[in-house]
């Protein structure tokens, strides 16, 4: 029919209800990467079995089998499929969406509507403050190692805020709130005692519980669980519990510290804590799209055969990577916020950003390299 769409699919794949790993094949038709390609028929109109190509993406099929974990136990994105053919920055799912899009426009005569999209600034609140809220004896003995260890300029900056001469250097909240009128999200670390990987002020604070109870007046406030959280579903549901205590909300967002994510459980344990909305999809070391998409969905549990009520709302771009895995400046980094910027405009969708308060401390050098609140005021004025 002249109207009409066939769409070969890859059988191997898309009937199978059993997991069975699978490494697709790349190829480039009409300058388009794709994956599944129907072989009988390139000169199709869709010529791969596109259904098949976004469920392998969305789904994250393969991180249910076994990989090379980093030393967080985190999926490295240099062994991912994306990674591998160098197309992490590329939204690809949405390309192949757009693609589809395009081919049903074209044979039913009919005008797409212009790509729609936005950006969500994002806060993992890890450590509330540098000094506010901790014991005198903690304060002590963080003077004691100062000392010990001859850095003077922490003793001194401690010293100030003690005297009440400078502010706490990772109170940001206020330049936060005062920065762009444009959505933001915060998640606050709870963990029931310091731990290693853990060391935001404990949960009882009254200064934390102040931080937390001011910022859900205005905005989303979600739970950043703890490091050890992924093995541990009741450790979950307490931290989920105690937030929801302090804001006297229901908790329903989350992100995961360190952003440690195994499939399925991880998100079937946040689905089964009542948690609806989930931001953690991101390659901590490198920006991109790690399913492929910046588009929200909700989760499949491939294992299980099933589909959830949790969204995933996947992120492109965190602050901290430029620090500690791509060692760019901040002068450098900003243009990689501008390149996923670009692509998520040409086919929609959501571009969130991580940002972490203590990152967006002010510096008092301009040009010093770490200047992350520098791109953060950018980046929102090239909005």
């Amino acid at each position: 029919m002249e109207n009409s769409i066939h769409i070969n699919p890859y059988y191997s794949f898309i009937y199978d209800d059993s997991l069975k790993q699978v490494t697709p094949e790349c190829v480039v038709i009409n300058q388009l990467p794709v994956i599944f390609a129907d072989r009988q028929n390139r000169e199709a109109t869709v010529p791969f079995d596109i259904f098949s190509a976004v469920f392998f993406m969305v789904s994250r099929y393969e991180e249910y089998f076994d990989y090379r974990k980093d030393r967080y136990g985190r999926f490295l994105e240099k062994y991912s499929f994306t990674g591998q053919h160098g197309l992490t920055k590329t939204p690809l799912v949405d390309r192949w969406c757009f693609y589809l899009k395009q081919v049903i426009a074209t044979r039913c005569n009919i005008q797409l509507p212009a790509t729609a999209y936005k950006v969500t600034y994002t806060f993992d609140i890890d450590v509330a403050y540098a000094f506010r809220g901790r014991s005198l004896l903690r304060n002590i003995l963080s003077l004691g190692k100062d000392f010990t260890r001859l850095n003077f300029r922490n003793v001194l900056t401690k010293l100030r805020f003690a005297t009440g001469n400078i502010p706490d250097p990772f109170d940001t909240y206020d330049f936060i709130a005062k920065t762009g009128d444009i959505d933001k999200k915060f998640f606050f670390l709870l963990a029931g005692k310091k731990q290693h990987f853990n060391h935001n002020l404990s949960p009882a604070s009254p200064a934390l519980k102040k931080l937390i109870k001011k910022i859900a007046q205005d905005n989303d406030t979600g739970i950043h669980p703890s490091y050890y959280t992924p093995a541990d579903k009741v450790l979950l549901a307490q931290e989920i519990n105690t937030l929801g205590e302090i804001t006297n909300q229901p908790v329903t967002i989350s992100r995961q510290h360190y952003l440690r994510l195994a499939f399925p459980c991880t998100y079937q344990n946040l689905a089964d804590c009542g948690i609806e909305h989930d931001y953690s999809l991101m390659y901590a070391e490198q920006p991109g799209f790690r399913a492929g998409t910046a588009y929200s969905y909700p989760f499949f549990n491939v294992a299980a055969n099933k589909a959830t009520q949790l969204m995933i709302h996947p992120a492109c771009v965190m602050d901290s990577m430029f620090r500690d895995d791509l060692k760019l400046p901040a002068s450098e980094s900003i243009a990689v916020y501008q390149l996923l910027l670009e692509a998520i405009k040409q086919y929609g969708g959501n571009m969130i950003c991580i940002w972490h308060n203590d990152l967006l401390a002010l510096r008092t050098k301009t040009n010093d390299p770490l200047n992350f609140r520098k791109i953060y005021i950018d980046f929102l004025e090239s909005l």
